[in-house]
């Protein structure tokens, strides 16, 4: 597979059924600019074309972070209307990460904030380093996500805790995004860990996974439009 953007993101087929998509933006905390997002989604549009792809691992490189986050840099020389335009570019990413037909991993090691949170819950599984630090930050800098997390964060850790994540800023430690269930695992090497769970994917029933996923987005979804 040819790599979409070569300096925003890596993709390495571990093997034909085994995608990684790695952000490699190590300078700037794996922050999503534009072009970052750009990446992301081409890459998920082709991965989604290849019926061979079972299982997709998404993490940061550099071994700090996943991602830190929306690149600041870009979003305060945004005007409102180019704003709104960002958040849409990072719904529609993310929505296409959560309807991929392949069971996608977050391999989270490092920061894990803001938008790269958002990218975090858009994903399927999310294994974690002991060292992760989660946060929603936006609250202490004026900003309101809008690439999906207000929707997402609630379902998976419940309003109220989702609630006080948002409100306050405030970071948790690995520990405890694991006790609210905002992470599924927590491993030394959650890369090595997401492979096994992809490796494992891709060995046993790959078509009944695919279908299997996607009736549970849709009942994921339709419930949150309640």
């Amino acid at each position: 597979m040819s790599d979409p953007r070569p300096d925003q993101i890596s993709v390495d087929r571990v093997t034909p059924a085994v995608a990684i998509v790695a952000i490699e933006r190590i300078s700037r905390f794996n922050t999503l600019s534009i072009d970052t997002l750009e990446a992301i989604d081409a890459a998920f549009v082709e991965l989604a074309a290849d019926s061979g792809v079972v299982a997709v691992i998404v993490k940061g490189s550099g071994g700090r972070a996943f991602a830190a986050g929306a690149d600041l840099r870009e979003v305060g020389a945004l005007n409102p209307r180019d704003a709104l335009a960002f958040s849409a570019r990072g719904r529609r990413v993310f929505d296409r990460i959560e309807r991929a037909p392949q069971l996608v991993v977050a391999a989270i090691d490092g920061y894990c904030m803001g938008g790269g949170l958002d990218l975090a819950l858009a994903c399927d599984v999310r294994h974690a380093s002991p060292s992760s630090t989660f946060a929603h930050p936006g609250a202490l800098r004026g900003i309101v996500t809008g690439f999906g997390g207000t929707g997402r964060l609630p379902r998976l850790v419940g309003r109220a805790s989702a609630y006080e994540l948002f409100v306050t800023g405030r970071t948790l430690d690995a520990a405890e995004a694991l006790s609210i269930g905002l992470v599924d695992r927590l491993e030394d090497d959650p890369l090595a860990s997401a492979l096994d769970v992809a490796h494992r994917t891709a060995e046993r029933w790959p078509v009944a996974a695919a279908w299997m996923k996607g009736s549970a987005v849709r009942w994921w979804r339709k419930g949150r439009r309640g």
